[in-house]
């Protein structure tokens, strides 16, 4: 088989792994039905709305910061395709203890638990879907917690 052939053959396997045919026929059928006015950003948008990533977490991660008082605050974000969400919470009651350490208000430890043990189980969710999401973190009462 020439090289040719072969990146035919693995083109045509892509294209049915993934749909595109029935997609792209489909897209292209919808806009013409249309008739938008920017025709290229509507197809654009519509080939976003149907990426398998565009409403996924890619990267989830943890920090400790300093709140605007001097005192620790934990920092979490995660990572979509359509940018990276975060939010700081400054008073988490569950510190470290090691008074060396901002006098045993540190957060290492929590940074530690989610970047080790929930990270991981947030890639790939939907980060609208809050009932999900609260169920992995352990805040929902019906649903299974977090197991160290």
């Amino acid at each position: 088989m020439s090289d040719l052939q072969e990146e035919r053959k693995q083109i045509e396997s892509y294209m049915k792994d993934n749909n595109l045919e029935d997609m792209l026929n489909d897209c292209i059928n919808e806009l013409v039905r249309e008739r938008p006015e920017d025709p290229f950003l509507d197809l654009s948008q519509t080939f976003e709305s149907k990426s398998k990533l565009n409403a996924k977490i890619i990267a989830a991660r943890a920090r400790e910061v300093l709140s605007a008082t001097g005192e620790p605050a934990f920092e979490a974000e995660i990572e979509t395709i359509r940018g990276t969400f975060r939010c700081i919470v400054s008073d988490m009651g569950s510190y470290d203890e090691d008074e060396n350490r901002y006098r045993g208000k540190g957060l290492l430890k929590a940074v530690e638990f989610t970047t080790t043990l929930l990270a991981d189980k947030l890639l790939g969710k939907n980060p609208i879907n809050q009932s999900e999401i609260d169920g992995i973190l352990g805040g929902d009462a019906n649903s299974p917690k977090v197991s160290e």
